[in-house]
This record gives structure tokens, sequence and C-alpha cells, in this order.
């Protein structure tokens, strides 16, 4: 798809203009980092195909592989990205999507406040927030969850040994950070009303067991007016660069979402075949 390959071109070209890629390897002192990125609805035909160079490129400097991972429920893309924070076959719900930057406001307040009204839980040290966690927490069995003195999770009341956000909480038992960077945001219809959803699945691969993000910029900053797209907005990748170097120092994991794709695919029933392929 064109569109894939006019994107990823600054994002990538930007590495040879700033690379604190490069810096960290040649720092021997500094630890391994990882980062991961997040391209759904991304065909195994793009990194086979003769044109997708730049991507095979990007996987030359570190790895590259095929994962189908099966969640405990119906086999969706949000469910696949809780599996993979849990580290367990996981479920997703209605609100899984839902992580928002501390101070954007949603439903009138904002959501620093909603996070706390709705969890009891204190969202200070996060840039980000996931508000859909105690419906998480609920289909993975968990009340909100609690931490033995070593550090270790509380086990699950059902059989199911999945922790959402358990990923992002044993790197924060260790002493590392993460960072969630981009959305794969959309407009969505009902009825007569088109609104806004926020679709933030990377932060699910960031997020600790209480759903707090530390690092990153998840919100609309990272999208980018262009008439020529469905409903006017895209993925900023130079305000994704600038975030992904402003972290980059910190952050230990770097999960960043590059979301295009994910916004063609769901608007798929508004637009023929051949508008998609453009």
């Amino acid at each position: 798809m064109v569109l894939l390959l006019q994107a990823a071109f600054p994002f990538f070209g930007a590495e040879a203009r700033t690379s604190p890629v490069q810096a960290a390897a040649n720092d021997s002192a500094r630890h391994d980092k990882v980062i991961m990125l997040v391209v759904d609805a991304l065909s195994v035909d793009d990194f086979t195909a003769h044109r997708w160079t730049h991507l095979r490129a990007v996987a030359s400097h570190g790895a590259i592989g095929l994962m189908s991972t099966r969640a405990a429920g119906p086999h969706t893309s949000p469910a696949a990205h809780v599996t993979i924070g849990a580290g367990a076959r996981s479920r997703a719900g209605s609100l899984t999507g839902l992580t928002l930057m501390s101070d954007e406001v949603y439903g009138g307040a904002p959501a620093a406040r909603l996070y706390e009204t709705l969890t009891g839980l204190s969202p200070t040290g996060a840039v980000a927030l996931f508000i859909g966690l105690s419906q998480l927490l609920s289909l993975a069995g968990f009340a909100v969850p609690t931490f033995s003195d070593s550090g270790e999770l509380a086990g699950p009341t059902t059989s199911l040994p999945s922790m959402p956000g358990a990923l992002g909480q044993s790197l924060t038992n260790a002493g590392r950070k993460t960072a969630a960077i981009g959305n794969s945001d959309i407009f969505s219809a009902e009825g007569d009303n088109v609104s806004w959803t926020p679709r933030r699945h990377a932060a699910l691969l960031a997020m600790d067991a209480y759903g707090r993000v530390p690092l990153g910029d998840v919100g609309r900053s990272m999208l980018l007016d262009d008439p020529d797209w469905p409903f006017g907005l895209r993925t900023d990748y130079e305000a994704t660069w600038d975030t992904f170097v402003s972290v980059f120092d910190e952050a230990d994991v770097i999960a960043v979402e590059l979301g295009d794709l994910a916004r063609l695919d769901a608007y798929s029933d508004w637009m023929p075949p051949e508008r998609m392929g453009r």
C-alpha cells in the first residue's frame, strides 16, 4: 500500500538524522532497550514483497518473527494486545482501547480525575492512564490487583492465570520504565451520530497492572490533519519521532503504535476496495 510507504519513510528516515538508537548501541555502559512497532492490519506480504525493503532494513537492526496470538475469547486485535501484555490468553472488552493522557478531557472530566474516581487508585507518576482497567480485570477474574512484599502478582480468582499489564508490572518491579507512543483512533458511527473513538492498544503492552504508563504520548497530538485521509486525520510521524526521541534515554521498553493501516481497515465498510488500495 503506497500510503504505508509514504508514512513509514519519514519515521525511519529520521533515525539517520538523530539516531539515539545508534548512540545507545555504541554506549556499552547502557543496558539494552526493546522497541516494539505496533502496526495492526499489516500483512505478512508486506514483509516479503520486494517493494517493502525499508521494513526489512529496520528489522535487520533487531529481530523479526511471526507469532499467532490466541486470545481467551474472540480472536480480535484488542484481545491480542491484552494477551501479549498479560503473557497469557486474555479477553478484551468494549473499553480496551480507552487509554487517555492524564490531562486529556473525556466526557467532560480530566482523565486523571476520571481514573481516580473509577478505580480509587492514584494516577501519580503516569502520563497515560487506562480507563478500562476495572472491566479488563473483571474479564480476567481479578479485583483491583495487589502485590506481595516481593512484588509478585496476587493470584486470580479464576483458573485463568492472566493479569492485564503483567509485562509492564514485571518491568516496573525490576526498576525498568516503559513508554507508549501513538494510537489508532478512529471516528465511528452509531445511527446518525459519528463520534471520536480512542483506540490506544500499544498502551496495553506498556501499562502496569494498575493501567498506568509512565512515559510517552498516546493522545491526539500524535495525529496530523490531512484532508486526503478519511475524516481528515492520520499519524503524525514527525510528532511520533519527536516523542520517541524524548523518551528514549529514560525508557527501557518503548511501544510505538503506527495506526494508519488500522484506521483504514476500520473504515473498510465506508470505502470501495479500489479506494482502499490507493
